[in-house]
């Protein structure tokens, strides 16, 4: 697997010097440790340690099975500890593998076998010199030239410069003979989370149980095995203006004593540089394209208001117009984070999906919507739908023209209820210009500068007209 185009190199200098040692390769099987952080713009900061065995003064370090997606400018390769430091020179990321093309390159002026299979079945071999390998292959065969290669080339060994797999090569200076622990850190893209809340209302609606997933999802070609994990929820950018992590985050919250642990089972969340991080008691292993989901915040009897609200058009204020306009009201669950309720945790940002009982005690889907983040003491409005038993009907009774810039308009706002229980159906007018409401059937609150707001209560199977007359200047 190729991970980038070799222009990607990222060097100190022009080049990796050549060097008499055999290149050190520490592949995933040599991985002592692995730390992911994974935040939710899809980017990731990985962390992983290997066990090398350095040559003594220099040496050229290969470590292949690491992300295609790397952020070649964010790789760093660091010793571990005060036993084993170094330098490193240059270092850079993909460049030349195993392959046909790659090993006939290595080859040139050297012989390799050519294997022929005869139709009897029979095998032939024969000894070829290669002259050029690209861009199409010349070799000498039994004295002859031959453009391409009459059957399999087969080498007989693989030249120690060049690796099985692509990954990041490093030269490091003022290393000392013998093995040590070496750690690569990067960011890359393909690795995101969500955070998906799941609520079940209670029979009355007054209460819920919540539980809130960490869906990870790995976009990359890599198995990342018994990884010490942990989200971050919170908005983070990179140098170039993006999202994304910053590469030293982790080191800081390792060492960060203000940890809490949360009612899911051992996640600890930690408030750190205006971010929350949520790290999973165990290890977590997440193959190549894999999604999965683990727990991550859970609340039991969190206390839930059910609203119905309709709002208006602003623009039925500036002229006359006839006939009525109907429609059904929001439905809107109102959650209550509050510090000494049955939460008392920031919930991040991400959708949230609602779910009731119904008579006979089966679960159904009663709607969903994206939830903003929850800091603790606050609320959040989540519209899960439209309200089918309660309808608002609007209808201007009257309008008159006072004067260029001020005009008189009178509303009748009829709310129904075709439901077994009475509801309570906020109704919103968002009045433009300067406003006054001159006569209205009941009082009215002043939601803001721009909006007027009537509480009616309807009982069930019932209907109940709001009227009100509202003077505006423009």
């Amino acid at each position: 697997m190729r991970l980038v185009p070799s222009t990607l190199v990222l060097s100190l200098a022009l080049a990796l010097p050549a060097m008499a040692e055999t290149p050190v390769t520490a592949d995933a099987a040599a991985r002592t440790s692995l730390g992911l952080t994974v935040y939710q713009s899809d980017f990731a900061l990985v962390e992983d340690v290997r066990r090398v065995t350095l040559n003594d003064g220099a040496t050229v370090v290969h470590l292949p099975d690491v992300s295609e997606a790397m952020i070649a400018a964010s790789a760093q390769v660091l010793p571990v500890g005060s036993g084993s430091p170094f330098t490193v020179r240059s270092q850079g990321l993909g460049g030349a593998v195993a392959d046909t093309e790659s090993l006939l390159r290595a080859y040139e002026g050297r012989e390799i076998t050519v294997l022929r299979v005869l139709d009897s079945g029979e095998e032939v071999h024969q000894r070829a010199r290669i002259l050029r390998a690209a861009p199409q292959v010349i070799a000498e065969i039994d004295g002859k030239i031959h453009v391409g290669l009459p059957g399999q080339p087969v080498f007989d060994a693989l030249p120690p410069d060049l690796p099985l797999r692509s990954g990041l090569s490093a030269t490091l200076d003022g290393t000392k003979a013998g093995a040590a622990p070496l750690a690569l850190r990067y960011l890359t893209r393909g690795l995101s989370w969500t955070a998906d809340h799941v609520l079940t209302l209670a029979p009355d609606r007054t209460k819920a149980d919540l539980t809130t997933w960490a869906t990870l999802r790995n976009g990359t070609t890599q198995d990342w095995r018994s990884a010490n994990l942990a989200v971050v929820a919170g908005d983070v950018r990179l140098p170039d203006g993006g999202n994304g992590p910053i590469p030293m985050m982790t080191r800081a919250m390792a060492s960060a004593p203000m940890m809490e642990k949360d009612a899911s089972g051992g996640v600890q969340r930690e408030a750190t540089d205006g971010v929350h991080v949520y790290r999973m008691a165990a290890p977590i292993t997440l193959t190549a394209q894999e999604t999965r989901q683990v727990r991550l915040l859970g609340a039991t009897a969190l206390p839930i208001e059910t609203v119905y609200e309709d709002e208006g058009n602003p623009y039925a204020f500036h002229d006359r117009h006839a006939g009525e306009r109907r429609s059904h009201p929001a439905t809107l669950l109102v959650l209550r984070n509050a510090a000494d309720g049955p939460l008392g945790a920031p919930l991040p940002a991400g959708p949230i999906r609602v779910y009731a009982a119904d008579s006979s005690g089966h679960a159904r889907f009663v709607g969903g919507a994206p939830l903003p983040p929850v800091p603790v003491g606050e609320e959040a409005r989540v519209e899960i739908g439209r309200a089918f038993d309660l309808t608002v009907e609007r209808t201007q009774t009257a309008f008159k023209r006072l004067s260029e810039k001020v005009v008189e308009s009178s509303h009748r706002i009829t709310v129904r209820n075709g439901g077994a229980d009475p509801a309570t159906v906020r109704i919103i007018e968002t009045l433009p210009g300067d406003w006054e409401i001159t006569e209205a059937s009941q009082p009215h609150e002043k939601k803001d500068a721009a909006r007027a707001l009537w509480p009616v209560t309807v009982p069930a199977n019932g209907a109940v007209d709001l009227t009100f007359t509202v003077r505006t200047q423009f």
